[in-house]
């Protein structure tokens, strides 16, 4: 910061220190604005080149810190090593934008990482369907609430772009589904009362917790994926019959229903958690200054 202050006509050292380690400044707009400068210096025609630099660094206690290669010093070296983008254009270049690059095993700490078996959320998370997506292609299993209004397969819908009906006009080009689609709901309406069965699920506060459920293998689709994903329905039913839960869940397809039920239930105690919490612990009456 010294020789930031040097450099730029009217600043002033502490000022700079303050900006850097407590204002709140906005790294992003500052990114916007470096870009509007480039592009207004450069015009058209430059080449965004990247390209990474490494800073030597003692001890491992710097953000993304690890012996890695420094090519300023053409050897590995315990190092921070950054990535850059820069434009150039007639032998004049400005650096863009960077971001840190962080070893492996800054992820990895295993003697921090949670083990768990599954990942459990209420609706208003499990009607994202790039949430669902995503964890089910990193390969964990899942339990979502899902709204009442969700639609689902009971056969494949085989997404497909339609033949064209006639020359004229544009040619289709959005994906249709080949089987027909439902909600939730009407499904879950349409089952026998011999389908739904009932579970013990959990220890409640008046005894144990009992509902009924039921579930059936289903296909999901987006409108956009060029396939549907296969997961479970589960749906859960107060004993009085009026009130009606539903889940997708990618649990193994020879999940068993208690299996399902029991992934479910699991979202009681993180509202009770809450409730312990403020009641308790007054999660709810602090005050933050600073």
């Amino acid at each position: 910061m010294e020789q930031m202050a040097e450099q730029v006509a009217g600043s002033h050292y502490q000022r700079l220190h303050h900006m850097l380690s407590e204002s709140n400044w906005s790294r992003a707009e500052v990114r916007q604005q470096l870009i509007v400068d480039a592009n207004a210096h450069f015009g058209r025609g430059a080449a965004l080149v990247f390209d990474e630099s490494a800073f030597a660094k003692k001890g491992d206690k710097s953000v993304g810190v690890a012996r890695q290669w420094n090519g300023r010093l053409g050897k590995t070296e315990n190092s921070q090593v950054g990535v850059f983008a820069a434009l150039v254009r007639d032998r004049a270049c400005a650096l863009v934008d960077g971001e840190l690059f962080v070893p492996e095993h800054w992820f990895d700490d295993r003697r921090e990482g949670l083990r768990y078996s599954h990942v459990v959320f209420d609706a208003g998370y499990g009607h994202l369907p790039w949430l669902l997506n995503d964890l089910d292609d990193e390969g964990e299993t899942f339990l979502a609430e899902i709204h009442a209004d969700q639609g689902i397969y009971l056969e494949n819908p085989q997404p497909a772009i339609p033949e064209r009906a006639s020359p004229r006009g544009k040619a289709p080009k959005n994906l249709r589904a080949q089987t027909e689609i439902q909600t939730v709901t009407d499904w879950a309406r349409a089952q026998p009362e011999s389908a739904w069965r009932r579970l013990a699920v959990r220890a409640g506060e008046k005894g144990e917790v009992i509902a009924e459920y039921l579930t059936r293998r289903v296909f999901v689709w987006d409108g956009e994926a060029a396939s549907a994903r296969c997961w479970h329905l589960l749906v859960r039913r107060e004993i009085d019959g009026r009130k009606l839960k539903f889940c997708f869940a990618n649990a193994k397809p020879q999940a068993s229903l208690r299996r399902l039920a029991s992934m479910q239930a699991d979202r009681h105690f993180v509202e009770r958690a809450f409730e312990d919490a403020k009641g308790t612990c007054g999660m709810a009456d602090y005050q933050a200054r600073g």
